[in-house]
């Protein structure tokens, strides 16, 4: 297909764990590993400007990622998680 794939982690050693497990089913080793903290406007603010440096589009964005807490919890922007 010639995809290439972006995996973000907040967690490097997970990350690359995940990244090992894509390559792995995939068969693809056209993968790339971004790091961001989607809890802290200044690491989405980093990841976007990496992305937009090495990659020039997006075609498809499969968004997996959650949180459960009992008590409402804020960024330190103060943003609801």
């Amino acid at each position: 297909m010639g995809a290439t794939i972006v995996v973000v982690a907040r967690d490097e050693e997970r990350g690359k764990a995940a990244l090992g497990e894509v390559i792995e089913y995939s068969k693809n080793d056209n993968i790339d590993l971004l790091m961001c903290d989607f809890s802290s406007q200044a690491s989405i603010v980093e990841f976007s400007e990496k992305f937009r440096r090495k990659h020039d589009r997006l075609d498809t964005l499969v968004n997996n990622a959650g949180l459960m807490s009992q008590k409402r919890v804020e960024t330190a922007s103060g943003i609801e998680l």
